[in-house]
């Protein structure tokens, strides 16, 4: 995949030239003539990795589109731009006025093209060590996730490869709605800690081996907010947080812990919601047999506007034959569905 750059140059044959030469060299190029379009840009959803930012332009400066770049970006993670600034100036004042503002390289004008090269390629090197970084850091943290998940399915021995299916069947209907692709990827992380906060449910209510009575199922409900107490605070971990809260409210307002309906659910628990209810019916428990396919299924279409989301129950209906498919191992003899 090619390297985006932008460049952001108010003198049109400058901006002319670079771009026919960064074109030569492979780049994936946007151009724009002034700092405010260049701040759009940045700001927006995947920006260009690489900025070659000219000093003085219209509407808003370099400095300026640099400082409030890395203002807004400086809490994210794996959105970092390398920014060169585009100067005739190069007084020591002015090299720490950019320096402070947040840009990593500067070029002189006229750009002699071979440093121009150079200074793009270094900024590729240091773009491709953060990503290394970033890429290493997200495995870290998905197995820690996945750990978390674990800790509380150990307490519940019924439960097979329930947390693999959850994350499944979240990621098909995600997509089915058409949640954009970084929402798909958390909700796949995120959804199998939707039960966390059963760390905190005493193993005599967790693992009573019948119905619970009506005051236990009252502490059992008190898992959801366990959960959300657990994750909740941490900016990495919101969506699980908001999950483990939700994924027991309703449609129509009747579920807990907020008695919350409608859109006021998140979207993720409510997604949670469906994937959870229908692969509990499906998986064998100590108080009942797995229930075949198209009955759980029938629940789904059955219960829609009162208990699930209508997009949702509809985009299950629509992907009947995906979760059947991902069900189809649990099927075996002795399989959580058999």
């Amino acid at each position: 995949m090619k390297m985006r750059v932008l460049i952001a140059d108010d003198d049109a044959t400058i901006r002319f030239m670079l771009k026919k030469m960064l074109e030569k060299w492979n780049y994936d190029v946007q151009a724009v003539d002034n700092g405010e379009d260049a701040l759009n840009i940045l700001s927006g959803s995947n920006p260009p990795r690489l900025v070659l930012l000219d000093w003085s332009m219209p509407k808003m400066d370099g400095i300026e589109v640099c400082r409030r770049i890395r203002e807004r970006l400086k809490d994210e993670v794996g959105v970092y731009v390398h920014i060169v600034m585009l100067t005739s100036r190069s007084n020591i004042a002015d090299v720490r006025a950019g320096l402070d503002a947040g840009a990593d390289d500067f070029i002189k004008k006229p750009a002699d093209p071979g440093e121009l090269r150079s200074r793009l390629a270094s900024g590729e090197r240091t773009i491709d060590y953060e990503n290394r970084l970033l890429t290493k850091e997200k495995e870290v943290r998905l197995e820690t996730y996945r750990a978390l998940g674990a800790l509380a399915e150990t307490r519940d021995q019924e439960t097979g490869r329930h947390l693999d299916r959850i994350a499944d069947y979240s990621v098909l209907l995600a997509q089915r709605i058409g949640m954009p692709d970084s929402f798909v990827e958390d909700i796949k992380t995120f959804s199998p800690l939707h039960d966390i906060g059963k760390v905190g449910i005493p193993d005599s209510i967790l693992l009573a081996p019948r119905r619970l009575e009506p005051h236990e199922f009252e502490i059992m409900k008190t898992h959801s907010e366990l959960g959300y107490q657990i994750l909740h605070g941490r900016p990495s971990m919101e969506m699980a947080a908001e999950i483990c809260r939700g994924h027991h409210e309703k449609w129509n307002g009747t579920g807990y812990p907020r008695g919350l309906s409608g859109e006021d659910i998140p979207t993720s628990a409510r997604i949670v919601a469906l994937a959870d209810v229908y692969d509990a019916l499906r998986s064998r428990r100590h108080y009942k047999q797995p229930w075949p396919h198209e009955k759980a299924m029938g629940v789904i279409k059955s219960d829609s506007g009162t208990h699930f989301d209508p997009a949702l129950s509809a985009a299950a209906l629509e992907l009947e034959p995906r979760f059947r498919e991902i069900g189809r191992p649990s099927e075996v003899e002795d399989g959580d569905y058999s």
